[in-house]
């Protein structure tokens, strides 16, 4: 395609795609040439857009996008620019289907209060640091399901107003002070043996 002079001002063009240091090749009428991404053109242009062509003290910027061919995605962003903020007292997210939030390093959210109402929750990870003064938790139902289980605590205090079952392999307890069992009826079953061990034993 011949390049010929294009007359300066606005006009409406083509994207043809990305030119050399990060301009866009762009054509208008029998004209092609590159042009400058305007830091207010939020949407990213693509190839087949047609834009907002401008051309200032000799510098060709695209100001804008028009239509897209294909209008199934978008991408919003300031050119040139590390960190984008936006910025009001009430700001909302909506999506009719999914929401994806997605980083190569960290997401922070930082709140006096953070609320999560959902039908199910997901928390996938190789390590999930909760750190709080009080953690509460609470269920009509709770299951924990692990390989290991370490609990370390000052004081602990366990209240079942029910049934409290344990099966497991071997039990082992270790306590440094006093161990105090008391009960209604205490029934213990051995299939073999049953030993007690100590300088002295009382029964009754």
């Amino acid at each position: 395609m011949a390049v010929v002079p294009a007359p300066a001002g606005v006009h409406a063009a083509r994207v043809l795609g990305p030119g050399a240091d990060g301009r866009i090749r762009v054509v208008f009428g029998e004209v092609e040439d590159t042009a400058i991404r305007a830091f207010g053109c939020l949407v990213e242009p693509v190839v087949g857009d047609r834009v907002l062509l401008a051309e200032v003290e000799g510098t060709r910027f695209v100001l804008a996008v028009l239509d897209r061919l294909l209008p199934v995605a978008a991408t919003l962003s300031a050119p040139g620019v590390e960190r984008l903020t936006v910025a009001a007292p009430r700001l909302e997210l909506a999506a009719g289907d999914t929401l994806a939030l997605a980083a190569a390093r960290d997401v922070t959210i930082e709140s006096r209060t953070v609320g999560i109402r959902a039908h199910a929750v997901f928390l996938v990870g190789r390590l999930v640091t909760l750190v709080a003064d009080h953690l509460r938790s609470t269920a009509r139902r709770r299951e924990v399901v692990a390989d290991q289980i370490a609990v370390q605590a000052q004081s602990r205090v366990v209240l079942v107003r029910d049934i409290d079952v344990l099966e497991a392999g071997t039990v082992t307890q270790s306590v440094a002070g006093i161990t105090s069992t008391t009960a209604g009826t205490a029934v213990l079953v051995a299939k073999e043996d049953v030993r007690f061990d100590g300088k002295r034993v009382t029964v009754g």
